[in-house]
């Protein structure tokens, strides 16, 4: 049997690192056993759901290079066969029409509240004769077994079993005539022969009802796996973190509020997708002791087995560090169009990373977590940078005026511009006013670079060239 793993997002918001994580570990799990990944979008919740959301989402799996074998199915296209298994399960006794209004079900569940009981459904439809009341559009409601329970090997968690009890007569056809996610989930995996479900443990308690229906309508049920929630650390609503008494940080589903953008913002920020991958892998599987590690390496090695069970914690420190050792590996045309595609449309950025050399970015590199930290590193190199003379008079005063001067004359007239030999004049010429490198060292790093902080201040002269660094210590005399 050919596998055939399919990763679902619901378009009510962005694809967020938890998505991705799944998304992964789908297509993963897929290519390891030569099979098909398949990318269902489920847009059924049109009060929810937003066109405007979907081309995030694909251009985010694209970026991370997770692509889908064939078109993506959109769900809410598939309303004729969704309807079709309803009255199939109606015909063979499993499913039973509700004709309660919201009302009534208001009622009921006030009702349960006030006993201090669990609301729920109290199938008053479920068997009955009555005729059904005029003006009301029915609900399709599924008829769970009242006793017994429902079991099913998780490739993750392991068994896992709830009592019939516990789950209620769920409903499968709003009042509308609109499918609800959890008939339209069990009969498009049933008609999409999916064999294989990898999403998140928040979808335990679907999967016993989808079991349900994949047994009422004769449709052999996919193998399941749930992997833990990423948390993140708990803020309060200033976004200061949340500490116990003894002070350790709290941890807390990722949401919105504390950590789960869109990927795409990793993508603006200047992060490596296979950087971003290699991370989200190893937060929720492990094999053996490496960190790091190539997508070709994770989809040879990754197995379910190994997947974790304890939900996993994001580390922002983490992410950076593996972006950053990443980033060292990757080649200059590697970076350059990663750069590119951080921005596209962005003439700025298109420009710097057209005119950033090789060499320059050496310097940098070593500076930099990010694309982004990247280019704000190198930014002075392609561009002069703005006078800063606030900055410059912190560095350049009576004091080494004079020896500054000298420097630049010394410089003008190097029979050789390499980094050895600035960096000799540089210390010849403080040596000869009595002064410490950094005297001279800190005024050219500031007038080169716009910053206090750059690389060694003789390569970056070096790289820049005689002429462009003259031209740039000059406007000293502006100052």
């Amino acid at each position: 049997m050919t596998v055939r793993a399919r990763f679902a997002p619901s378009p009510t918001g962005y694809l967020h690192l938890g998505g991705a994580r799944t998304a992964l570990f789908c297509r993963a799990w897929a290519k390891k056993h030569n099979g098909e990944f398949l990318l269902r979008i489920e847009d059924t919740d049109a009060a929810r759901s937003r066109e405007a959301f979907v081309s995030p989402i694909l251009s985010a799996l694209e970026w991370l290079d997770l692509r889908w074998d064939g078109a993506p199915v959109f769900q809410s296209a598939r309303r004729a066969p969704h309807l079709q298994a309803a009255n199939h399960l109606l015909e063979n006794g499993a499913a039973y029409r509700c004709y309660c209004a919201p009302e009534e079900l208001a009622e009921m569940r006030a009702a349960q509240v006030a006993k201090g009981e669990n609301p729920k459904y109290d199938r008053r439809w479920r068997d009955s004769s009555a005729a059904p009341p005029a003006g009301v559009e029915p609900a399709i409601r599924f008829k769970t077994p009242l006793e017994g329970t429902i079991q099913f090997h998780d490739r993750v968690k392991g068994e896992m079993s709830v009592e019939m009890a516990a789950l209620d007569d769920f409903v499968m056809v709003r009042a509308d005539g609109s499918p609800t996610y959890n008939l339209a989930c069990a009969a498009d995996d049933a008609e999409m022969k999916i064999t294989d479900v990898i999403r998140g443990d928040d979808h335990v308690m679907n999967t016993f009802k989808q079991l349900l229906i994949h047994q009422a309508l004769g449709a052999p049920p996919p193998s399941f796996a749930h992997l833990p929630m990423i948390l993140n650390a708990a803020v309060d609503d200033d976004g200061r973190p949340i500490v116990d008494a003894d002070g350790a940080a709290k941890y807390e589903r990722m949401s919105k509020r504390n950590g789960a953008v869109d990927v795409n913002y990793y993508r603006e920020a200047g992060y490596l997708p296979h950087a971003l991958l290699n991370y989200l892998a190893r937060l929720s599987w492990s094999h053996g002791d490496a960190e790091k590690f190539s997508m070709a390496e994770f989809y040879h090695d990754f197995d379910l087995s190994s997947a974790q069970k304890s939900p996993a914690r994001f580390d922002l420190e983490k992410l950076r560090w593996l972006n950053r050792e990443h980033m060292r590996d990757a080649g200059y045309d590697e970076l350059r169009a990663a750069g590119r595609s951080a921005a596209p449309g962005d003439a700025g950025n298109e420009f710097f990373w057209e005119k950033i050399r090789e060499t320059e970015l050496a310097l940098t590199l070593p500076r930099a977590s990010t694309l982004a930290e990247l280019r704000r590193e190198s930014e002075f190199f392609v561009s002069p940078p703005p006078g800063d003379f606030a900055l410059l008079r912190e560095h350049l005063g009576e004091d080494n005026r004079a020896a500054f001067d000298d420097l630049r004359a010394v410089l003008a007239s190097l029979p050789e511009w390499n980094a050895e030999a600035i960096r000799s004049a540089t210390r010849n010429a403080a040596k000869r006013a009595g002064l410490k490198f950094p005297r001279l060292g800190m005024p050219m790093r500031t007038l080169l670079t716009g910053s206090a902080e750059s690389p060694d201040i003789a390569e970056t002269a070096a790289e820049l060239g005689r002429e462009e660094t003259l031209a740039r210590l000059g406007a000293c005399d502006n100052a």
